[in-house]
């Protein structure tokens, strides 16, 4: 019998596992898509890492299912034969269906607010909303299931199936982040979101290595009904965990006081630009007089006055024109400026190319009296926003890019850094790039910060933004390097080495934040192990 230790939730965690390993079929599916879809409640915003141990366990129950059940569906068990290749049949069918299923319910709820940029413009692209809010999950969601199929096929008893299942789970999260373009979007690690002591372990195995962290954590519930472990020792031994994890962290936070470059002080623009009416023409002139207001406005008595900044820093594609030498716009933005000071933005950029012009989504810096001075070039692009994958085989079938650009943008070479005079060297990352852990910095020439400029107004006052921005304060844990972001609509931050949050700028709020830049850390464990990749 179940070691039962005196526990009052013992009896409905027994009741629960048998109802997960019995269920079969189409019950079994939609059991599987519902735990998915309520595991995103522990992802940022949200936070709330306890469901997974309801969810987690539960797959492992479910999985537990995946033999058990399928020799009760045997039409002929009196063949031993046949009824050991029904076995193998019923169980692989099960197991991938129970991983498709809860990957397809964890992505689908995590992902449904892509489905606002098909908002945008409604009359041209909303047709295509339900197919990119279920073939996207579907797709990511076929990891999970080779994941669930792999831990299944070694199956080997109870505190090993957690093992297996973590460490498979992991691999193929791994790939889902670098096969094709990569998706590397709501990893389980982000799970430890929810506590800033929490995360410092990521400065030395990264998000993947969190995300280890999570799934064997969460996964160890299922051992709460184990017959050979007493319920303390489980409940313990995840306690100690929790304990270990947070102690280490919250000793590296105090030893390690957030300190700041003395000689330079940013300007961070947050114009809240709908992106409804970011490409109007009409608007053109509206936003360039937003952009230059909030950038020359004077500060609260309490902060800083206008000339006292010495990097002024926009968004992603800021304007809705090009940056020209000389135009009429520069020379106000240089009114703005300071002798010595700069203004980067985001923007596109034009480019002469053999046979036709070239776009890039870029970084742009220039100095006080409007001349360029260095550019980022984006390299890793977004499909289907940046430009359309398969593209003679979409356009046939009516499917287009959501950019207003015609053609494509074209891809820079590499993450790279940009040197300023009296700036230290920054890496520029643009939009989703600061999603891929351990590939937004030259490995060879160390930054001393990142610079995140993105453009979130594609998805409203949704969750999207607000998981982007939990993914952008990763890297800054990972890297020991500050990190400054700044979102056309927000939300806009400052974090130090350590993800400490410095300041904000809400989500949907036109400001400007003024703030000096934290000093980085020593190259951290993950950055001497990522050098050699």
């Amino acid at each position: 019998m179940p070691n039962r230790d005196s526990n009052i939730f013992q009896p409905f965690l027994l009741s629960w596992s048998s109802y997960c390993i019995t269920s079969w079929g189409w019950r079994k599916f939609v059991l599987s898509f519902c735990l998915g879809g309520l595991s995103v409640l522990a992802l940022p915003p949200i936070g709330w890492f306890f469901m997974l141990f309801f969810t987690m366990p539960s797959l492992v129950w479910m999985l537990d299912g995946a033999f058990e059940t399928s020799l009760a569906q045997q039409s002929n068990p009196k063949k031993i034969g046949f009824k050991r290749i029904l076995s193998n049949i019923y169980a692989i069918r099960s197991a991938f269906g129970v991983g498709f299923g809860f990957g397809f319910g964890y992505f689908f709820v995590g992902l449904l607010w892509i489905g606002e940029a098909f908002l945008v413009d409604a009359q041209q692209y909303v047709y295509l909303l339900p197919v990119a809010v279920t073939l996207l999950p579907a797709f990511l969601a076929l990891f999970w299931a080779m994941a669930c199929l792999v831990a299944r096929y070694f199956w080997a008893g109870q505190i090993k199936n957690v093992f297996i299942l973590s460490l498979s789970l992991t691999v193929f999260e791994y790939l889902r982040g670098n096969i094709l373009t990569g998706l590397p979007w709501n990893l389980l690690g982000f799970a430890f979101d929810f506590s800033t002591a929490m995360l410092q372990s990521a400065s030395i195995w990264g998000i993947y290595g969190l995300t280890f962290w999570a799934f064997l954590v969460s996964l160890s519930g299922s051992l709460l009904v184990s017959e050979r472990l007493k319920i303390r020792y489980v409940i313990i031994a995840i306690g100690c965990f929790f304990a270990v994890f947070w102690g280490a962290g919250a000793t590296r936070l105090s030893l390690n006081p957030t300190q700041y470059h003395d000689d330079m002080v940013m300007r961070l623009v947050q114009a809240n630009i709908a992106q409804t009416d970011k490409w109007r023409p009409e608007m053109r002139s509206v936003i360039a007089n937003r952009y230059l207001e909030l950038s020359g406005r004077k500060t609260s008595a309490d902060t800083l006055d206008k000339a006292e900044f010495t990097h002024l820093i926009w968004p992603e594609s800021a304007v809705p024109f090009l940056l020209n030498v000389g135009s009429g716009f520069m020379r106000e933005t240089s009114r703005i400026l300071g002798d010595d000071a700069y203004l980067i933005t985001g923007a596109i950029r034009k480019q002469k190319g053999v046979e036709k012009d070239l776009f890039f989504n870029s970084v742009l810096a220039f100095d006080a009296d409007g001349n360029r001075l260095a550019k980022y070039d984006k390299h890793h692009l977004v499909p289907f926003g940046e430009y359309l994958p398969f593209k003679r085989l979409l356009k046939t079938l009516g499917i287009n890019k959501l950019i207003s650009l015609d053609g494509s943008f074209s891809a820079g070479i590499q993450p790279t850094n940009i040197y300023l005079k009296n700036t230290p060297a920054f890496a520029p990352v643009i939009c989703f790039e600061i999603i891929f852990s351990g590939q937004i910095v030259d490995r060879k020439n160390r930054p001393e910060w990142i610079l995140n400029l993105t453009n979130d107004a594609w998805f409203g006052e949704t969750i999207g933004p607000y998981q982007h921005l939990a993914q952008a304060r990763m890297r800054a844990i990972e890297e020991g390097l500050p990190l400054v972001r700044i979102a056309n609509t927000g939300v806009s931050a400052i974090f130090d080495p350590l993800g400490r949050e410095i300041a904000q700028l809400k989500l949907g709020k036109t400001a400007i934040l003024d703030s000096p830049l934290p000093l980085k850390l020593e190259p951290t464990l993950f950055v001497k192990m990522t050098a050699f990749f």
